[in-house]
């Protein structure tokens, strides 16, 4: 496997469904299949059965870690029956069906294989066909970086105005796998920031206007960012324009 992908990467992004057995109304993936899937990704691949947990009222707790490569992950599981219901004084077939289930989800919880199982989730999407450019791509991460949302703001109009707004997702989809929600809350926050900052522009233009002070007006402007004039015009009504067009002719 490639160095600078993680196993969860990997093992996420691997598509069960095919091998999703159904009992008593739940789903579960075949401890088989899920096994044999990580010793042909992980060779060296292993499990560790771990001291059970008995309860006082004669239920019971399997416990299973699995270690691929330096990594290791622990996942418990309740010895249950064809209901998801615990099991008083189970028999040893019971505990043995636990221990592979709880295998299996440790390897799902633990490294990502059929997590989206357990999470009710569908199965993993196809990769998405990039329609961006490199430059594109590159423009977007500096901004990111930068922690520039006025940057993101404009660029995410230029892609409104051609009508390829669908850049966008493509660029958050572009994102490893893991890091996808937490790009776009960062993105949503930088422009929030932005926002955030627009309106006390458009709040100041608009108390300029109220006191018919042109001077003001202009001071504005030329404080502003010459590249984000037009995000700030663009938050004026047409008729505030004209009011303030007048207003700077006349100072």
């Amino acid at each position: 496997m490639p160095q600078s992908e993680s196993i969860w990467e990997n093992l996420s992004a691997i598509d069960c469904s095919k091998h999703v057995d159904k009992k008593g109304g739940f789903d579960y993936l075949a401890w088989t299949w899920a096994w044999a899937m990580v010793k042909d990704h992980y060779p060296l691949a292993n499990y560790r059965l771990e001291p059970d947990v008995h309860y006082a009222d004669g239920s019971m707790e399997v416990r299973v870690t699995v270690i691929i490569e330096d990594q290791e992950a622990i996942m418990w599981l309740p010895v249950l029956n064809f209901r998801n219901q615990a099991i008083s004084n189970p028999n040893s077939f019971d505990i043995n069906s636990a221990r592979m289930r709880c295998l299996v989800k440790c390897c799902a919880v633990g490294f990502g294989l059929g997590h989206y199982i357990y999470a009710g989730e569908s199965a993993p999407s196809a990769p998405v066909e990039e329609t961006f450019t490199p430059a594109q791509l590159a423009s977007f991460n500096m901004m990111v970086a930068n922690g520039d949302g006025w940057a993101i703001k404009r660029f995410g109009k230029a892609l409104k105005d051609a009508n390829q707004q669908h850049i966008m997702d493509d660029l958050f989809n572009s994102a490893p796998k893991g890091q996808i929600t937490a790009l776009k809350s960062k993105v949503r926050e930088l422009v929030q920031s932005a926002n955030s900052e627009l309106k006390t522009i458009v709040a100041a233009l608009q108390e300029a206007i109220a006191n018919n002070s042109g001077d003001s007006i202009e001071e504005i402007y030329n404080e502003l960012d010459p590249e984000n004039i037009d995000i700030v015009n663009a938050g004026m009504t047409e008729i505030e324009h004209i009011q303030m067009k007048k207003l700077t002719e006349e100072a």
